[in-house]
């Protein structure tokens, strides 16, 4: 895991600054190379291969460099060397040089694993650069002074002279349904390079391909399904506890976390959070699933003053806006497993897109779940389960009918869009401009995986992976790794049908059996309990002095005052239920105001 910055043109001076950027991404040291109107930065975080894995990589004629943020798994590398190559380092990063040098572009196929790359062809003149499948790796780019530049983050862009602006469309999406499509980050002029995607400059020409799609078709389900998963989950989560640095597991109890860490030998090392709010912590199944699998779990201490403290830096390292105090809860647990000396850490991420294991995907199979799934449950609020149907033509055209999580968004939408300043209300609905993801998802026979690729292509990429994920953890130099997104594993959970992933009002069936003989019970028919923080906004706490202030003090520009005031007052007024379901526009609001503090965000170019 590093940080990755390029510009083809002049970067005028800043190549350096851009990597001071990116300091937190590598702090076990940088590297530069420049070649002929291209340059390209590299931090490093170092996890294999420490002595020698030094980047950029350069090919033995000079003419192909590269810099590389993730990990490689599999025989790819021993199939470079019998073709020949000579391998000069034990690094997985070194073997994307190799394999462009044979299958040019097309390389990205063959990788597996977490990675993000920018590579240079100088016997070309072409810049390719490359995402996983599932965007567990950013990558974004824009037109700075000078050139063309690419980074892990927009920070780098912003040292590189890219203007640090808002992106008056992305936020309109954001009050419309919180997620942003794929290619779009939250800052004028900043582009995301979409997972899967391998994008080429040559000259003025910017181009780019998807390359990669879970399958269309569903298998019939046999005997032997649940065994495969078995065996595909075995394999990933064993390729990734290969590192020459202390890995550690991210444990919740849940049937996700804990299953990947039953797939481990024992005496892992394995981290979770407390919240000291009745119903949203999760540690008595977590110290369940530690003892019974041979753990050593650490406890992570989420009170909501630690949550409010973290909070700033953990919207500036994600450069995301989010919606409940999660966000802080993942940078402390970060904090805490780079604090106990490991620089890995193995989540359970991505088992609920691939096995469909989400409130909102139960309820979008099976109509009126919806009111069953959020009874009881305190992460209701943020999820925002909707009470009833919801206007979306555009997503009902191309599905069949609106998913059950772009439904939920309308009650944010309530609560966030009248605070814009007018010339941000007015345009077409966003939810009309997402064209390319609806069509993505059209491919699909099942509705429910229909709305699992529609919510994988915003909410996974963009704010799970992204802003709670890779945002918190390479805040403190720790590289996240996702067995449940190998996409071996991802495709055949994704052939898997629909009804057979729910029984007995569950979901994950298949994965449920495919754990049976190592989990024991309570925790293997365990319910989907989000991973969501109580919320901060409360009247009565001793926070809300502060919160209040922050607000009223740093009102982020393209919210106007009065209303925002108004918001406010409004919400103090309320009980304590509603309170809870206005909280993710609250935190919004207050992730809004930091971050544009933190990066220097002016409302428009």
């Amino acid at each position: 895991m590093c940080g990755l910055v390029a510009i083809l043109g002049d970067d005028g001076g800043r190549l350096s600054a851009a990597l001071d950027a990116l300091a937190h991404r590598g702090p076990d040291g940088r590297g530069t190379w420049r070649g002929p109107g291209v340059a390209l930065g590299h931090t490093r975080l170092a996890i294999r291969d420490q002595a020698g894995g030094h980047q950029p990589l350069v090919s033995a004629d000079g003419q192909v460099a590269v810099v590389v943020n993730g990990e490689l798994y599999g025989d790819l590398g021993a199939e470079l060397e019998a073709r020949g190559h000579r391998l000069r380092t034990r690094s997985d990063s070194e073997w994307v040089l190799h394999a462009y040098e044979v299958w040019g572009e097309a390389c990205v196929e063959r990788f597996a694993g977490e990675l993000a790359f920018i590579l240079w062809d100088g016997r070309r003149r072409r810049l390719v650069v490359g995402r996983d499948r599932f965007g567990i790796k950013p990558l974004v780019w824009a037109r700075v002074p000078g050139g063309l530049a690419f980074a892990s983050e927009a920070k780098a862009l912003f040292a590189l002279g890219a203007p640090a602006a808002w992106d008056h469309t992305s936020l309109r999406h954001v009050a419309r349904h919180q997620y942003l499509p794929p290619h779009r980050t939250h800052f004028a002029g900043v582009h995301a390079v979409p997972p899967a995607t391998v994008l080429t400059v040559e000259g003025e020409r910017v181009s780019s391909r998807t390359y990669w799609q879970p399958p269309a078709d569903e298998d019939p389900i046999d005997a032997g399904a649940a065994e495969e998963v078995r065996r595909l989950l075995a394999e990933a989560v064993q390729a990734r506890l290969e590192a020459e640095a202390p890995v550690a597991f991210s444990l919740s109890g849940g049937l996700d976390s804990t299953g990947a860490l039953a797939m481990a030998p024992r005496g892992q090392r394995a981290f979770s959070v407390r919240f000291p709010a009745a119903g949203y912590d999760e540690l008595d199944a977590a110290r369940q699933a530690a003892l019974h699998l041979g753990a050593h779990l650490e406890v992570v201490e989420a009170t909501p003053e630690r949550l409010w403290v973290a909070l700033p830096d953990a919207v500036a390292f994600s450069e995301g806006l989010c919606i409940n105090a999660q966000l802080p809860a993942k940078y402390l647990l970060a904090q805490a497993i780079r604090a106990s000396g490991a620089k890995v850490v193995i989540s359970g991420e991505g088992a609920d897109e691939a096995f469909l294991g989400y409130p909102h995907l139960l309820a979008d199979h099976a109509a009126g779940a919806a009111a069953s799934v959020a009874a009881g449950d305190p992460g209701a609020a943020a999820l925002m389960l909707p009470a009833g149907a919801v206007e979306a033509p555009a997503v009902a055209r191309a599905l069949g009918r609106v998913p059950t999580f772009v439904a939920a968004k309308a009650e944010l939408s309530a609560h966030l869009a009248g605070l814009l300043q007018e010339d941000l209300q007015v345009g077409p609905d966003p939810l009309s401009l997402v064209a390319e993801d609806l069509e993505a998802c059209q491919r699909f026979s099942s509705f429910p995986r229909r709305a699992a690729w529609l919510w994988s292509r915003w909410a996974l990429a963009g704010y799970i992976l992204r802003t709670l994920g890779d945002g918190t953890e390479m805040a403190h130099g720790v590289e996240g790794r996702t067995p449940f997104l190998d996409h071996h594993l991802f495709e055949r959970a994704w052939r898997l049908p629909a009804d057979a992933l729910f029984a007995d009002g569950l979901e994950k069936a298949t994965l449920r059996t495919a754990l049976a003989d190592v989990l024991p019970e309570p925790l293997r028919s365990r319910r989907k309990h989000p991973f969501v923080a109580p919320p901060l906004g409360d009247p009565e706490g001793r926070l809300w002095p502060e919160l209040t202030a922050r607000l009223l003090d740093r009102c982020p520009a393209p919210f106007a005052r009065a209303r925002v005031e108004a918001f406010l007052a409004d919400f103090a007024a309320r009980p304590a239920p509603e309170r809870a379901r206005r909280d993710p526009a609250l935190m919004l609001l207050l992730s809004a105001s930091i971050l544009e503090e933190r990066l220097g965000l002016t409302s428009s170019p």
